[in-house]
């Protein structure tokens, strides 16, 4: 058992070592949370989570946890095996601010929706499946499956959303996600 931990701290650590190189200065983020939905409606928001006020880019600061939380995961008898990652560039309908995207997650898959976006905008975002067991993270937070979470970003360039299927079996999900 000693060994598969010290496996996974030798990952995690090359991990973010590869991760510091292309790190930036953060700032603080100006968080932004209640329970209206923006101007261009989805589905109410049940509850609202606030992120840590202490931003980083979740695009380079949260492949490693959301590759930590798979493999704790596969520990508790779900998925066995190592995971695989996918990405996808979110794309927005022409004149949209928001967009919803239905897909299925493979058994061990961890995915990452990467949004370009400006500094000073704000980006919301909820996930939902029916079962609860998709794993959610944005700016190194988990997310709970349903909760809307809005951010005013502190800094420009791609921003991400990680999903990550622990189970042995397909997950349909929905990702509504805006930026204005």
């Amino acid at each position: 058992m000693k060994n598969k931990h010290f496996f996974l701290l030798i990952i995690l650590l090359s991990l973010a070592v590869t991760f510091a190189g292309c790190n930036q200065a953060a700032t603080n983020s100006n968080v932004v949370a209640n329970n209206t939905n923006p101007p261009t409606a989805a589905p109410a928001a049940s509850t609202t989570k606030a992120p840590d006020a202490v931003a980083t880019k979740p695009a380079e600061s949260n492949k490693a946890k959301s590759t930590e939380n798979a493999k704790d995961k596969a520990e508790d008898g779900e998925f066995e095996g190592e995971p695989t990652f996918e990405e996808e560039k979110i794309k927005f309908p022409r004149g949209a601010t928001d967009t919803t995207i239905e897909q299925t997650l493979a058994p061990g898959v961890n995915k990452t929706f990467l949004a370009n976006a400006k500094k000073g905008q704000i980006m919301w975002f909820k996930v939902t499946e029916s079962t609860g067991k998709i794993g959610v993270n944005f700016n190194k937070n988990s997310v709970k499956v349903g909760e809307e979470i809005k951010q005013v970003l502190n800094s420009s360039g791609e921003w991400a959303i990680y999903v990550d299927n622990p189970t042995k079996k397909p997950l349909k999900y929905s990702l509504w996600v805006g930026i204005e």
